[in-house]
């Protein structure tokens, strides 16, 4: 399954509404999500790719995302993670693919 919502007005809180579909593989978001939203995000165990559009997301939410059993791409455009933590993951997470966009 997948789910696109990055280029739309979804918000942390609407992220809820997608904690149901577990067999979520794929999911892309964009703008209003913040680290609140990716505890969200993390109960949606088996996602393997995630993108996020232009998310002012941290560290710290970088840090919850990696906890995910079987993610092995992450997308970031237009991020607030530092890239100092970037260049850590391909030392830590050699298995993820990563595409970023400043």
């Amino acid at each position: 399954e997948e789910v696109d919502v990055s280029n739309t007005n979804v918000r942390d809180d609407d992220l809820v509404y997608l904690e149901p579909m577990q067999g979520l593989r794929y999911l892309g978001v964009g703008f209003d999500v913040t680290d609140d939203g990716i505890d969200s995000i993390c109960k949606l165990r088996n996602l393997e790719d995630i993108f996020f559009n232009s998310c002012p997301i941290t560290n710290d939410g970088l840090k919850k995302l990696l906890e995910l059993p079987h993610l092995t791409r992450l997308h970031l455009v237009q991020t607030n993670i530092s890239g100092d933590r970037l260049d850590e993951l391909t030392v830590t997470h050699p298995h993820l693919e990563l595409s970023v966009v400043y």
